[in-house]
């Protein structure tokens, strides 16, 4: 049986870090068959080209790993593109995260599995496998692809184009025999995640005041698309940003590109090979922008720019439509934010880090899973978390992650990532395999909580991120000891779930153990918990440490400190996932939704009147301006005023309407609830039921069709 080796270029880690990206190719004579696949795992990323054409339309395969832990392949059906006769396969392969060549804040140019980019193959015929990855391969060393960095951008020269290399008769003589090179060290499976790929293409327009800066009208994850013409040897350099300077100077990169240690920071360039008009666009990588600023060097003019929205693939799960401008607004930044950052992973920013932050992604995947269908995607990037989970069960802050994170950064409001998104996908009827999968990694984890608890009370970990008002961000101990609990707590039900009784009994009673130091370590008065300040007192809530007469307490506070501050935000990332749903649940709709249409700063729709188009990092705009981790407004508004409560067996609708709610449709996995200021209606697909509660506690189930509701 033929075996693939992995090859690459030859002379291994003794070439120039700083090569060309590799050309392969081969070819293959194939007369009659039924069924024709290739099997591929191409390091950092690969394109599959085959008679002259890629394979497929999936961009920058395969998604992240721990690369000496676990790689995945593609399988491509490729029936349709072989012909009778020689068959030319081509590989082109980017240094994507296992080749970082640029450094970074987080050490992935010194990562453990780092090497030159390189692939493993093998194509079938009706079953057979009849050509892999071997030395009989030819490569091109000094290609097009004069530079490619994940977090930096590409160099392209097109006079280094080598003609015709998927033709039959191209002339490879000066090509080099391909080199077999040591594997990457982790078990290869089959990619179950959806791919990333170009989901639209927005047209770019010179701004008035600039020529040189062009404006596709949205903050995005992508890339651009170059047509040029000009002479042979001019080029094109495009940087790209998310904000302008002031007067429409040029771009303002300074807030995201601080953590980037080179010259250049989402930069790109095409030299033209001088043959009427050339269209390019980058392979392995993207950006994160609005804007992008050309210079030419040289006779070159532009045709056109178009930007490339790039994200992964995933099925779409809901809509959410208000009639109302600055909601709809909001609705849409959030989108946009959460799909610019899901590119193969949940990330934190498409442009500063592309890092897989576990506290961005636990506290935005309600607002994914009512979007979309991520439970693969999800378990896939959890795989990674995994990965790189240490024997004591410490977590590192962001997945991958090449050692950085695991003394700063991570933590139990982090780490929880582990245990909210499984819980999220299986009640979201996503299934519990998520759950089954990581069961032992969630027990290990608890028990490193254990060990780094005092009394049950646990010191490390961030608290509430990213607060406008730095002075009324308490300690992280309550939150982090809150999330101990929680995680606790849900992984005592998993293990109900999952018919371990005995694991029931321990977490059971260790979740009762670490509530009673919860509440005798931070409560002080039935209002008064922690430092007192806001998210310290909507925390003990959330987590159902409270009585009924404490939840009424400390919700009537907030709504009181919030109306004195004109519902301006005063919290993070932790109080905004809290502070809005405590109150929904408990008779203040209104103060929550407050939060979310106050016009002031700090405020989300002081957001909208400066013209953002995603969400922020921060109220002041002074960071990244696209970020999802106050992403959860979308899932409140689904859940509340939409009435979507998902349970594992049953879908719930539970409305909570503010007073002045705007009309709006909601719609998620065909089932339809819409206000019209009135009335709240209910449309179920023909033989699907749920379960309706209305405000004054009635319950009735409704199956199929249209009902109307009077709230």
């Amino acid at each position: 049986m033929m075996k693939s080796a992995w090859i690459g270029a030859p002379g291994g880690m003794d070439c120039d870090p700083a090569m060309p990206a590799p050309y392969f190719r081969r070819v293959l004579n194939i007369q009659t068959y039924k069924k024709a696949e290739v099997k591929i795992c191409g390091l950092g990323y690969f394109e599959l080209y085959l008679n002259g054409e890629k394979v497929g339309t999936r961009e920058m395969d395969p998604v992240v790993s721990v690369y000496d832990k676990r790689v995945r392949s593609v399988t491509f059906d490729v029936t349709g593109l072989i012909g009778p006769g020689n068959n030319v396969f081509g590989v082109i392969l980017g240094n994507g995260w296992y080749f970082a060549n640029s450094k970074d804040r987080w050490h992935f140019d010194k990562a453990c599995w780092r090497d030159l980019p390189k692939f493993w193959m093998e194509f079938s015929i009706d079953g057979k496998v009849v050509m892999v990855a071997d030395e009989s391969w030819k490569v091109l060393m000094d290609g097009p692809i004069r530079y490619n960095a994940f977090r930096v951008g590409e160099d392209y020269d097109a006079r280094k184009e080598p003609g015709n290399w998927l033709s039959p008769d191209f002339d490879d003589s000066r090509w080099v025999a391909a080199g077999r090179v040591n594997t990457p060290g982790g078990v290869m499976e089959e990619m179950t995640s959806e791919p990333c790929r170009v989901l639209e293409t927005l047209p770019m327009t010179q701004h008035p005041q600039n020529s040189s800066i062009w404006d596709c009208g949205e903050n995005i994850a992508g890339r651009a698309r170059l047509t040029v013409r000009g002479q042979a040897g001019a080029k094109v350099t495009v940087v790209y940003g998310e904000l302008l300077a002031r007067w429409a100077q040029g771009l303002d990169n300074e807030a995201i590109a601080s953590c980037c240690n080179e010259d250049k920071f989402q930069q790109e360039s095409y030299t033209l090979k001088g043959a009427g008009e050339e269209v390019w666009e980058s392979r392995f990588t993207y950006h994160g922008f609005q804007y992008c600023q050309i210079a030419i060097e040289g006779e070159a003019e532009i045709v056109k720019l178009e930007a490339r929205r790039i994200g992964t693939d995933l099925k779409p799960a809901g809509t959410l439509d208000i009639r109302h401008d600055d909601l709809a607004k909001l609705m849409r930044m959030t989108w946009n934010s959460y799909i610019s950052n899901f590119v193969g992973i949940p990330t934190d920013c498409p442009h500063r880090e592309k890092n897989g932050w576990t506290g961005d992604a636990q506290l935005a995947c309600e607002t994914g899973l009512f979007l979309y269908d991520g439970g693969n995607a999800y378990t896939t990037w959890l795989d990674t978390l995994t990965d790189g989970q240490r024997p004591s069960g410490q977590l590192s802050g962001i997945a991958p992650c090449t050692g950085w994170g695991y003394n700063w950064g991570s933590g139990p409001a982090w780490d929880c990532a582990l245990f909210v998104i499984p819980e999220a996908i299986y009640r979201f009827g996503g299934g519990d395999g998520a759950i089954r999968k990581f069961y032992p990694n969630m027990c290990l984890y608890i028990e490193y909580c254990l060990d780094m608890a005092d009394d049950y009370i646990v010191h490390f970990g961030l608290g509430d991120w990213c607060a406008p008002k730095p002075e009324l961000i308490p300690s992280s101990i309550l939150t982090d000891t809150g999330y101990f609990a929680h995680m606790v707590k849900l992984l005592a039900g998993f293990a109900r779930h999952l018919g371990k009784s005995e694991d029931v009994e321990k977490y059971e009673a260790l979740y009762g153990r670490i509530k009673d130091a919860f509440r005798r370590t931070f409560r002080h008065d039935i209002a008064n918990w922690g430092s007192g300040k806001s998210v310290d007192l909507a925390a003990p809530v959330y987590f159902g440490m409270t009585t009924p007469e404490e939840t009424a307490a400390i919700c009537a506070e907030l709504d009181k400190r919030l109306k004195a501050d004109h519902y301006r935000v005063s919290f993070g990332i932790l109080g905004m996932k809290y502070i809005p749903r405590i109150l929904a649940d408990n008779g203040y709709a209104d103060t929550a939704y407050a939060i979310f249409t106050q016009p002031a700063y700090p405020g989300y729709v002081d957001w909208v009147r400066h013209d953002a188009t995603s969400l922020w990092e921060n109220f002041a705009g002074t960071a990244s301006r696209n970020h999802i981790m106050y992403g959860d407004i979308y899932a409140w508004f689904m859940a509340y005023p939409g009435g979507f409560r998902p349970q594992a067996d049953k879908l719930v609708l539970q409305p909570v309407m503010p007073s002045g709610m705007p009309a709006f449709t909601a719609v998620w996995h065909g089932v339809e609830t819409r206000w019209d200021g009135r009335d709240y209606t209910v449309t179920l697909p023909d033989g699907m039921s749920a379960e309706i509660v209305l405000p004054d506690g009635k319950r009735t189930v409704q199956t199929g069709g249209k009902n109307v509701y009077s709230l």
